[in-house]
């Protein structure tokens, strides 16, 4: 019977916990916690109450279950996320600080492999990036189950020229995903000015221009040629991009554009190899002239002599 009356009473306490969650009442959470109510208990559909606060917008509840003796900042939801993960989801910074404080890992992995850092840059939120990074979170070999990593995430999921060249200056590695190199896959997806910027980062830190696809053996300009986006092919050309490429197909990057129907594009590579062909002409008539003087200062020389 004592025992049925303790549970029952037990209930009621957890209750009273859930309840405080729920509607925020700080009040009715310090009364349970000093009753003796686990403050791990799950309280909404699979998550704990430091999950559900660390979404929301009281720092009161938040600064109450954090400081508790027995707290689990590491516990898990659902989909596998911490309370770190979600603070991070929610752009709670104040939040993350906390917790990052209180000692939460930022390197720890969600189900589907994403961390703090893949979540901060998606949303391309550099305080937290910052903050994980400052905290011990690392920059390299952080791939999720997908293959991708931060950098990857703010160079073209989520393009921020900031994010990704604080994390290129803490070391992040110059690669992307096992299947496609971060350049030819950032060359694919531009298609705007920010993209182009950020791209250029990536080159200004020693990315080979002329890189291929291990399989498609493309470069950049291929994937330019694709895309139809001009500013980059023009770019590209400017900084000696191969224009002379063959892929796996056979093509160079004109055929591609033609291909694509990419006038513009196709346009900017003939104007480019016309202007190369120009250049070359150039040269050699310079270097004709120069020869020719040089043979009439050497007779004009020989004359005086004699």
């Amino acid at each position: 019977m004592s025992n049925t009356i303790n549970e029952t009473g037990q209930r009621k306490l957890d209750q009273l916990f859930v309840k405080a969650i729920q509607q925020c009442q700080a009040d009715k959470l310090v009364e349970a916690i000093s009753k003796g109510v686990d403050p791990n208990i799950e309280v909404y559909h699979g998550q704990a109450a430091l999950h559900v606060v660390s979404e929301g917008d009281n720092m009161s509840l938040f600064n109450i279950l954090i400081k508790h003796p027995n707290i689990n900042i590491e516990i898990r939801n659902f989909e596998g996320f911490t309370p770190l993960m979600v603070a991070t989801i929610n752009s709670r910074r104040d939040m993350v600080l906390g917790l990052l404080r209180k000692g939460a890992d930022p390197n720890a992995a969600s189900a589907l492999g994403n961390r703090a850092l893949h979540f901060a840059c998606r949303l391309s939120h550099m305080g937290i990036v910052f903050d994980l990074i400052t905290n011990g979170g690392q920059v390299n070999g952080l791939s999720n189950c997908f293959d991708v990593t931060p950098l990857a995430i703010a160079a073209i999921d989520s393009p921020s020229m900031i994010i990704t060249r604080y994390l290129l200056r803490k070391g992040a590695v110059l690669s992307g995903s096992k299947q496609f190199p971060l350049l030819l896959e950032c060359a694919l997806a531009c298609n705007n000015e920010r993209r182009l910027a950020t791209l250029r980062i990536l080159i200004d830190y020693g990315m080979d221009i002329n890189q291929v696809h291990p399989m498609e053996k493309r470069n950049c300009l291929h994937y330019a040629a694709i895309s139809g986006y001009t500013p980059l092919a023009e770019y590209l050309l400017s900084e000696g991009a191969d224009l002379d490429a063959i892929d796996a197909t056979g093509r160079t990057p004109l055929e591609i554009a033609r291909d694509h129907q990419n006038s513009d594009v196709v346009w900017a590579l003939k104007h480019w190899r016309r202007r190369k062909k120009i250049n070359f002409a150039d040269q050699k008539a310079i270097i004709e002239v120069l020869s020719s003087s040089i043979e009439n200062m050497k007779g004009t020389t020989s004359k005086t002599k004699n």
